[in-house]
């Protein structure tokens, strides 16, 4: 066994500069074997949902079981001599060490998310100075999803649809836009005039709700063009109220269908990490839950537990998460969010109460739609509800499939919150064992599976298939739907 006498943390250096790929770096010492140094902590995008194991062979731990996006996992350095089990056990020491495993998101602020995607920074704004823009200039330029001139022949036919301007415009144009569409869109707020709203919504997959929501006349009649990836991150109010709907993805679908070649669990590690808990929990979630008892290493911490740890527990967040969300959109302070506000359209507002996080629906509580938070907002959660019950809509929470609720609170509002004879989809949402003891019965039909299953995180739905008894669900269930 190995005894370890040392762990050093390096704190929040990578923090802005890797966008929480990398999180910390350890430093471990032990007193019977040479020490291992920088060991890489990291989040990444979980992109096989099935596998216990990533492509490098690293086990992956989560924070929170219902939502499988992210992971946490260790790189140990190459030649580190630790067998798999090894790996395993001190990955998972290194990480509850650290903190609290899930506080970190893949995603950080501009400069990182343009690295995670392998973009060079942009300075926009020389490459706008350089432009000489024709008089009332119109930024539809047609094909409006053209990014790159290959050649004069690509280029004339361009300047053909586009006779108010000219070749020389288009030659210095188009790549100038297409450079700063690939930046984070913070980074070209301010040049959106001179750009087509379509090529924007085309080609941008970082934008947010709240972004568009900002700037909606702009966006307004092209919401249409919206690509994939930025659609998947909107709410389903906004997603109805602009009655925008995409096709869904063939590949995903693919990869993520349930069907019967699921059902074998063939898992692809050894029997150690089959989980001795038999519940879909833990068979699904790849879930380590709990400190285990460990079998490699011995570490007694004392009074030397890391002083930064505190930044990683559950709603304290880092030092970057607290400037930036995870999309990269740096946070408003509460000057400016007010300033926001009270420009904002009526509209705007509305919009708004299914995408503002719960800090801002606390502030803005009689300024915002409530029957639109309690039916879409993305954030809400029992606690939240009941300091705020005065304002809730129980009928419109009914119908809220992204809301946290327990067995307290349903215990409390039960008569509010139930629909008699016909599915509630807050509580199907949120059904466990707590809610099974409370509730009388499990009302449910295919529509309102169907509609979960798009706006429900893929281990969530599988549970709740599981407590239902559901077994012949054929559609398919979502990995990554939706992003926030």
């Amino acid at each position: 066994m190995l005894i370890i006498k040392k762990i050093d943390f390096i704190k929040t250096v990578y923090d802005d500069s890797l966008s929480h790929k990398i999180f910390s770096i350890a430093t471990i010492e032990f007193t019977n074997a040479p020490p291992i140094v920088g060991a890489l902590l990291y989040w990444k995008r979980n992109t096989n949902p099935k596998k216990l194991v990533n492509k490098q062979g690293e086990f992956k731990f989560y924070f929170d079981e219902g939502v499988a996006e992210y992971y946490a996992s260790v790189k140990f350095p190459q030649h580190t001599r630790l067998t798999e089990d090894e790996r395993r056990e001190l990955s998972f020491l290194l990480l509850e060490e650290r903190g609290t495993i899930g506080s970190y998101s893949l995603m950080g602020h501009p400069k990182g998310v343009a690295e995670q995607i392998g973009l060079r920074r942009y300075n926009i704004e020389k490459g706008f100075q350089a432009l000489d823009f024709p008089e009332h200039f119109d930024p539809r330029i047609e094909p409006g999803h053209v990014s790159v001139i290959f050649d004069e022949l690509h280029l004339a036919d361009l300047q053909q649809k586009n006779p108010h301007v000219s070749k020389d415009f288009l030659r210095d144009y188009i790549p100038w836009r297409a450079k700063t569409v690939q930046q984070h869109p913070e980074e070209f707020a301010a040049y959106l005039p001179y750009i087509d709203a379509r090529y924007v919504l085309q080609m941008n997959e970082q934008l947010s709700e709240f972004f568009i929501i900002q700037h909606l006349d702009y966006f307004r009649e092209h919401l249409s063009f919206m690509n994939y990836a930025a659609h998947r991150t909107m709410s389903r109010f906004f997603l109805r109220y602009f009655d925008i709907d995409h096709a869904d993805s063939a590949k995903e679908v693919a990869e993520l269908r349930t069907s019967h070649k699921e059902d074998s669990n063939v898992l692809e590690i050894a029997l150690y990490e089959q989980f001795s808990n038999d519940s879909p929990l833990h068979q699904m979630s790849e879930l380590v839950k709990g400190q285990p008892a460990y079998e490699h290493f011995t570490f007694e911490r004392g009074r030397n537990r890391w002083t930064g740890s505190e930044h990683l527990v559950t709603s304290i967040p880092s030092l970057a998460s607290m400037r930036y969300t995870k999309r990269g959109y740096k946070k408003l302070t509460n000057k400016e969010m007010d300033g926001l506000m009270k420009m904002a359209t009526d509209e705007q507002k509305k919009l708004l109460s299914a995408c503002l996080e719960l800090h801002w629906l606390s502030r803005y509580k009689k300024e915002l739609d409530w029957s639109v938070i309690c039916a879409y907002n993305v954030y809400l959660h029992a606690e939240f509800l009941q300091a705020h019950v005065r304002y809730v809509d129980f009928e419109a929470l009914r119908y809220n499939m992204y809301a946290r609720i327990d067995a307290t609170f349903l215990t409390k509002h039960v008569r509010k919150l139930l629909l008699t004879n016909e599915p509630t989809p807050v509580l199907l949402a949120n059904l466990d064992e707590r809610l099974l003891n409370v509730l009388p019965d499990i009302v449910y039909d295919d529509a309102i599976l169907m509609e979960l299953s798009r706006f429900s995180p893929y281990i969530r739905m599988k549970i709740l298939l599981y407590y239902i008894g559901y077994e012949h669900f054929s559609e398919p269930l979502y990995m990554f739907y939706p992003l926030h």
